[in-house]
């Protein structure tokens, strides 16, 4: 078990620090803090694709294990039992973490103020808490934004 741990604290470390140079690798950026708006739409680009790429494999290794769970049933049982595993197989190792890296990388690219602008044509309608100075009160409204 001792052993278990252990290369799974190792292979996420590793894991951990490939991730954190993805950001050079794909479009050549040495800072987040610093970027422009063109690395950041770089960079925006190929989380959105990683995110989608792990659906996309999730979506195959869900559907390997539906197929899988409806030939179980059948004749084909030992066929519909490889096709579960093949799947879930894939679901875990392979689509899963996919997934929540593109969507780590995305999250991580809303801390940039770049993020406020890259909806053009947005109306973005957020509630607010406004002071009155003169009186000292405050009063509850709604701000609405349209970029373009």
């Amino acid at each position: 078990m001792k052993k278990v741990f252990l290369f799974l604290i190792v292979t996420f470390s590793v894991l951990y620090s490939a991730d954190a140079q993805w950001y050079e690798r794909s479009c050549g950026v040495t800072d987040l803090d610093s970027i422009t708006t063109q690395e950041f739409e770089c960079l925006w680009a190929k989380a959105t694709i990683t995110a989608r790429t792990g659906k996309i494999i999730t979506g195959i290794g869900t559907s390997l294990i539906v197929v899988g769970g409806i030939m179980v049933g059948g004749q084909y049982a030992f066929t519909g039992v490889t096709f579960a595993m093949i799947g879930i197989v894939i679901d875990v190792f392979i689509g899963a973490p996919v997934w929540i890296t593109g969507n780590n990388r995305k999250f991580n690219l809303r801390e940039n103020p770049h993020y406020k602008n890259l909806n053009i044509g947005s109306l973005k309608v957020a509630p607010t808490i406004s002071k009155n100075n003169f009186n000292n009160s405050y009063s509850v409204g709604f701000t609405a934004s349209l970029k373009f």
